[in-house]
């Protein structure tokens, strides 16, 4: 069961079997950036607009302990460039981004592989 009261930044995510664990729907409060990737089960049933809403958010609040090749297929590429930025700065590994290079524009890869180019 999703419900999403007022703004897209808050919902609830639930089960109704059992009781939540990081391999199960658990209880997300506001605000996003508090969210647990532990599991990426409910992405494929979201908007690519609430999946962008939650990635930005839990990216904006520091969370960088991301699964991003569970991740990457829902999100826009605007998303995807925003992590690229972002492993420029030395917030992801080089091994974070190998994972997600079928997920990136031509554009992307090409801000990568220079960074690469730079630094050896």
């Amino acid at each position: 069961r999703i419900s999403r009261p007022g703004l897209r930044s808050s919902f609830t995510i639930s089960s109704s079997v059992g009781t939540p664990t990081s391999h199960s729907f658990a209880t997300v409060s506001s605000p996003l950036s508090e969210i647990r990737f532990g599991s990426c089960a409910i992405f494929p049933f979201l908007t690519e607009d609430d999946c962008d809403a939650i990635f930005m958010s839990a990216l904006d609040g520091g969370n960088y302990e991301l699964r991003l090749k569970d991740i990457a297929p829902f999100v826009s590429s605007e998303c995807l460039t925003k992590v690229v930025d972002l492993y420029l700065e030395g917030k992801f590994t080089s091994k974070d981004i190998e994972k997600i290079y079928p997920f990136l524009s031509s554009e992307d890869i090409k801000r990568v592989f220079k960074h690469m180019m730079d630094e050896k």
